[in-house]
This record gives structure tokens, C-alpha cells and sequence, in this order.
């Protein structure tokens, strides 16, 4: 007998419901004036990913893999945000930059200068934080380009964003109905 139950499902997904892709928040780091701007600004973003790399061992009998090392993703995790008239979202990231490699000498900063967390958080329907996922030691390492076009009368600036990390850790802090029944 199948486990799988079509009417516990439709149960499960109607008494708890599903995430839903458009409810999400993004805290990013206080980096000069209007760093607010840019996390209200944010079009979208990815939960990260999580990998296990494997080895191959091969002890008695047909090989075995095993668990060599974790990778959070932390190359990069792409952010798209919508541009305000005045520019401050694209200020925002040019500063950011900035402190990572000095603009006058070229040199690179110590990494406490210019990599802080960025929060993601899953929201529910009713706006609330569910789950959150903190990047540790994040930074931009691009910044896409805004288009200029004297044809596009309707379309807003959307800016595209690299972050690198250097690992991220999750939380559940979901608020479960605590009052007694």
C-alpha cells in the first residue's frame, strides 16, 4: 500500500500552507547614508545553497562515498534591486564597493572593513519572520550595469548584485501559537 496520500496532503498544505516566494526581507549592513533605501528596495533574492562534497573510499567490496566537506555557495548570491530617482540604491553598492579595494590607492582593506552579515528572512502570509538565514563576512563582488536607452519611456532601473559570503547559518523562528488550548 502507497504511503502517499492525496487527501493528507491537501490536509497538510491546507492546515499549514506553503512559503511563498514573494514574502521576503533582506537587512543588509549600515554602510554610509540611505542604507535603509536599499533593503526595502529589494526586487529579489535566493535562500543560499548547501552542498556536501563527496570522496570516493573504497575499503572492501564496490566503492562508498563519503562526506568530505561542506560548501555554503558563498561565491555568490545574486540580489536584484529596484533604483530610486535619486540613486541612492546604486550609491549605496558603489560605497560598499569602495571599501573593500581603496578608490585612491588600489590597495585592499582588511576584510573587518568591508564584510558584514547580510539577513534573509522567509516571511508568512501575515508578514511575520519564519526563517531566517544570516551570510556571514559578506561583501559585493559585482555590480551589474543600469541601462540607459532613450526608447524606454515606461521602465524603471533594476540593479543586479553579486554578494559573496563566507558561510551562512539558519534559524526557525517561527511563531507557533504557544496559548494553551
Amino acid at each position: 500500500m502507497a504511503s502517499f496520500s492525496v487527501q493528507n496532503f491537501k490536509s497538510k498544505v491546507f492546515s499549514t500552507g506553503l512559503a511563498r516566494e514573494n514574502r521576503f526581507e533582506v537587512i543588509l549592513p549600515t554602510v554610509g547614508p540611505n542604507a535603509e533605501l536599499p533593503s526595502l528596495m529589494c526586487k529579489s533574492a535566493s535562500l543560499p545553497t548547501l552542498n556536501i562534497l563527496v570522496k570516493q573510499q573504497k575499503l572492501f567490496g564496490p566503492p562508498a562515498m563519503r562526506a568530505a566537506s561542506i560548501e555554503y555557495g558563498g561565491q555568490g548570491i545574486q540580489l536584484t534591486f529596484y533604483v530610486d530617482a535619486q540613486m541612492h540604491v546604486k550609491k549605496y553598492f558603489d560605497d560598499w564597493m569602495h571599501l573593500s579595494i581603496s578608490k585612491s590607492s588600489f590597495t585592499v582593506n582588511y576584510l573587518k572593513d568591508y564584510a558584514f552579515p547580510v539577513l534573509i528572512y522567509q516571511l508568512d502570509e501575515k508578514e511575520r519572520r519564519i526563517y531566517e538565514v544570516s551570510l556571514t563576512e559578506c561583501f559585493p563582488t559585482s555590480v551589474g550595469p543600469l541601462n540607459l536607452d532613450q526608447g524606454s519611456n515606461d521602465t524603471f532601473h533594476v540593479l543586479p548584485v553579486t554578494l559573496a559570503y563566507r558561510y551562512w547559518e539558519s534559524k526557525d523562528i517561527s511563531h507557533k501559537d504557544t496559548s494553551p488550548t
